[in-house]
């Protein structure tokens, strides 16, 4: 028994399809609802833009609040200075500075910044010498700055 098929043309393009009249008023409807929908959908962006800026600039997050708790612990002990200086100033290298580095709070900080942590290449000097000596600063906008400076020789 052989199935009947049905002979339908390949290449035959679809139908095409009318567009549907719109009624008086539908077109102002419509253009208002899509206008309401844009806005909305901008308003939720710019919100959410705001947002995300307000998030970066608290440094929200649990490893940036410890690291903030350490920067005031450390300011306590004394082991860093606030300046009212600002970061460029802070981070030129002039007088004694030899090197001067953004956003760095501690001596492991300091050695992440170089090449195998400071023990080889450049920078090991700043390390292993007695020569060097670092001093962690804080500058009037709250960020942190390491400097390496010459120790002074007799």
């Amino acid at each position: 028994m052989v199935k009947k098929t049905l002979h339908t043309d390949v290449f035959a393009l679809p139908k095409r399809k009318k567009p549907k009249r719109n009624r008086p008023g539908e077109s102002e409807y419509n253009r208002k609802k899509k206008e309401e929908i844009r806005q909305r959908e901008a308003e939720a962006k710019a919100e959410k833009e705001r947002k995300k800026a307000e998030a970066v600039a608290k440094h929200t997050g649990k490893k940036a609040s410890q690291r903030a708790a350490r920067r005031q612990k450390r300011l306590k002990e004394g082991k860093m200075q606030q300046t009212d200086k600002d970061l460029a100033e802070l981070l030129q290298t002039k007088d004694d500075v030899v090197c001067a580095l953004e956003d760095v709070q501690d001596e492991a900080e300091l050695r992440k910044k170089f090449p195998s942590e400071g023990t080889a290449g450049y920078g090991s000097e700043y390390f292993s010498s007695s020569r060097y000596k670092f001093r962690y600063l804080l500058s009037k906008d709250g960020t942190p700055v390491a400097q390496i400076y010459k120790w002074p020789w007799p």
